[in-house]
């Protein structure tokens, strides 16, 4: 078995590159808000992913910034789901401020107030 050797340079690049301080240029072209979010087990939440609502208001899609996402269905500040069923969501009750927070596996993500009107549950 081979060994691959990486420059120094090189292997500092990656890691800044995977740090991913801010949504890609590609995730921020498709539009949405940004929202704080922490993921991979990340303790600390930042305004790194970008939520974008669907037209009929029924389902969310978050976008991480390494171009990954998750689509979740609900209603404000109760019953949420990933649309595709794969794992549990987490919700916190709505803060003093109506902001929730959804945990999905190592994910995080801080949802804004919704109306209801922009929810599934209408």
């Amino acid at each position: 078995m081979a060994l691959i050797r990486l420059p120094f340079s090189l292997a500092a690049a990656a890691l800044v590159v995977g740090c991913g301080a801010t949504p890609s240029p590609e995730i921020a072209e498709q539009g949405g808000e940004p929202i704080a979010c922490a993921l991979g087990g990340a303790e600390r939440l930042e305004a790194d992913c970008m939520l974008v609502r669907a037209s009929d208001g029924g389902e969310l899609v978050i976008r991480h910034p390494d171009g990954g996402f998750r689509r979740f269905v609900g209603s404000a500040g109760a019953d949420w789901r990933t649309a595709d069923g794969a794992q549990a969501v987490a919700a916190s009750a709505p803060q003093a401020d109506g902001t929730i927070e959804l945990a999905v596996g190592e994910d995080r993500y801080r949802l804004p107030p919704m109306q209801p009107s922009e929810n599934a549950g209408e």
